[in-house]
């Protein structure tokens, strides 16, 4: 009878053994070829600091350009020491907000643009704040008033990384990079943060190659790198 109970625990054993099969186990962080589907969340608190002023108002303008929409410029006030955004549309004047500290207006900098984006039209300014923080303000006109979608202050590359023919917005930021990815879809940006999703300590984008380098926190993993295709990452050999 003991004899018989040994045997059966042997074969049990085996069964149990057999049902663990290395192949089954996600093992993400050593794996060579992975896709990771990235969450996207709609960005909001939007600071709309936009108002309508008198052309009487405007001391300078610094910068100009005719879109779409009418006139976009930057300016000054009478102190002279912050640049603000302004649009004349409709034949009224509004102030978009501060857009940049006062500076030489180096175009590599300071930046007037529009763009179309999945049959939208958004317009914008770029600034610069403190030595090197580039800083990029997007609007649109919604219910016949100018609007505020987006702020994005760091590294920002405006690139269609999977050839879709739509705009991802990566913008990296810190010391250590922080990378986010931002999509424009129904009139609204969201925004993916790769380091969370990776759980990794830095994220920065190459933009020559458009692969995303990733290095993980210590004792994880050896670094990465990904490429970009439709809200996915995936591995890059």
């Amino acid at each position: 009878m003991r004899r018989l109970f040994c045997l059966l625990y042997f074969f049990i054993t085996l069964s149990l053994v057999g049902c663990i099969n290395p192949t089954n186990i996600d093992n993400t962080s050593d794996s060579s070829n992975v896709n990771i589907d990235l969450d996207f969340s709609q960005v909001n608190n939007v600071n709309n600091d936009i108002e309508l002023i008198n052309k009487s108002d405007i001391s300078d303008v610094l910068l100009e350009k005719d879109i779409k929409d009418g006139n976009l410029f930057i300016f000054t006030l009478d102190n002279k020491d912050t640049i603000y955004g302004g649009l004349k549309y409709n034949n009224k004047y509004y102030n978009l907000g501060v857009v940049s500290e006062p500076s030489p207006l180096d175009s590599n900098q300071i930046k007037l643009f529009d763009l179309n984006l999945n049959s939208s039209y958004v317009f914008g300014i770029q600034g610069i704040f403190g030595s090197h923080t580039l800083e990029r303000n997007y609007f649109h006109i919604k219910d016949k008033v100018p609007y505020k979608l987006l702020t994005l202050s760091g590294y920002i590359i405006e690139k269609d990384l999977d050839n879709d023919d739509k705009t991802e917005f990566i913008n990296t930021y810190g010391t250590i990079p922080t990378t986010e990815i931002y999509i424009f879809e129904n009139n609204k940006f969201f925004v993916s943060n790769l380091n969370n999703i990776l759980n990794a300590e830095s994220v920065a984008f190459n933009r020559d190659k458009a692969i995303f380098e990733v290095i993980y926190k210590k004792g994880q993993s050896k670094p990465k790198l990904f490429q970009y295709d439709n809200k996915k990452l995936i591995t890059v050999e």
